[in-house]
């Protein structure tokens, strides 16, 4: 289990954490000397679950994408004495693009508040989520990290989520790991860190590093800051690796089953634009594409439209710049370029392109795929096999 902080800069992410937890997320010494988190940090809830900690200012917004990619709970923070902001909304629409369905509000510094400020924020955001259409019947749990007002009644909140989440990772019979972090300890060399997101590893098991295709050997497996002989779907893990360097990965690679996933450098999606997008999306715009813990550009053909005005949807073909590795549904952001907003996000439908050529046929499969119902998502499928 994965639960996720989002929220405005300096509303007190990494110190909900520290009370939650008694790790401090913040393990740069840049970020201690700031008091501002830049990346991703990571603490632990006892053994019930890993807490992920994203940073809030805009510069740092690739930085929480790949945090929140493998949440499932969501902990939106957002401070009693300032309210909503901009990286408040940036933030939700992010986790609703992901598809993360559950969540708890966290009105922080509520002792730099009094009660009817808090009575008027927690009305303020629940019209706010009412009117996002998403966490509409949340818990909304007002909290002090200086008093620990309300960290009780937190807990118990997200000790009943935790009993009845589901996670939303699919197990596809196959180990699947975006690497978010990597690091080396004198004797032990090479670690990579990350959420699993299918699978399972054991020590001594052969994984290649993709894109870059290369096989590692699994020394070592840590959980939890303990060390264990295997980990599976949903589980949170530090791989000691055998027979690579460090400096030949970087955040963004994945660490999967060999032979299995081929990296790619087009692929097919369903595309979401934000209704408060303050911009379209012209056909043939070039994006910030972030799927996994990847961060690349991406030139995008929209396919029926010349271009997509905010709340619209629709089909279109990515060109990246720097191959991804990627599965059938798997979620993405797109962000403006220039403007370092979020423009919207989708599933992706076709990982590799079956065809150069986009006809009618290969549009009302693609129609298919991206539909809601599964029979039709089937049958898009059967008859994407003909035209392999």
């Amino acid at each position: 289990m994965v639960i996720g902080t989002a929220g405005h800069i300096d509303h007190g992410k990494s110190a909900l954490v520290k009370a939650l937890t008694g790790y401090d997320p913040d393990r740069l010494k840049e970020e201690k000397e700031r008091g501002m988190t830049t990346d991703l940090g990571f603490a632990f809830y006892g053994d019930k679950a890993t807490v992920i900690d994203v940073p809030g200012h805009e510069k740092f917004i690739r930085h929480m994408v790949a945090g929140a990619y493998t949440i499932d709970l969501l902990l939106l923070v957002i401070a009693a004495n300032e309210g909503i902001k901009p990286q408040t909304v940036e933030h939700l629409n992010i986790a609703k693009l992901l598809g993360i369905e559950e969540g708890i509000i966290v009105l922080t510094k509520k002792d730099l508040v009094d009660e009817e400020t808090i009575k008027d924020l927690e009305k303020e955001v629940r019209e706010f989520l009412w009117e996002e259409d998403y966490l509409k019947t949340a818990p909304i749990i007002p909290f002090s990290a200086i008093t620990h007002e309300g960290l009780e009644d937190l807990k118990k909140a997200i000790d009943e989520k935790i009993e009845k989440i589901v996670p939303r990772k699919r197990d596809r019979g196959v180990f699947f790991m975006p690497i978010d972090r990597i690091f080396t300890i004198k004797g032990f060399g090479t670690i990579v860190a990350g959420t699993i997101l299918s699978g399972e590893v054991k020590v001594g098991d052969n994984l290649e590093i993709l894109p870059q295709k290369i096989t590692v050997k699994i020394r070592s497996i840590e959980r939890h800051k303990k060390q264990v002989t295997s980990a599976k779907l949903g589980e949170r893990a530090a791989l000691n690796l055998l027979g690579i360097e460090k400096e030949k990965i970087e955040r963004g690679n994945v660490l999967a089953t060999p032979n299995i996933f081929e990296p790619t450098l087009k692929l097919i999606g369903y595309l979401k634009i934000l209704k408060n997008s303050p911009i379209s999306l012209k056909r043939r715009s070039v994006v910030k594409f972030h799927i996994g813990t990847k961060e690349t550009l991406a030139k995008i053909f929209l396919l029926e439209r010349e271009e997509l005005n905010p709340a619209e949807e629709g089909l279109a073909i990515f060109y990246l710049t720097e191959p991804v590795v990627c599965n059938f549904y798997d979620s993405f952001i797109i962000r403006n370029f220039s403007l370092n907003i979020t423009l919207g996000g989708g599933k992706v439908l076709l990982p590799e392109i079956p065809q150069e050529k986009i006809d009618k046929t290969t549009i009302e499969v693609l129609k298919k795929l991206s539909s809601e119902n599964d029979k039709d998502k089937i049958l898009g499928f059967l008859e994407f096999k003909k035209l392999e």
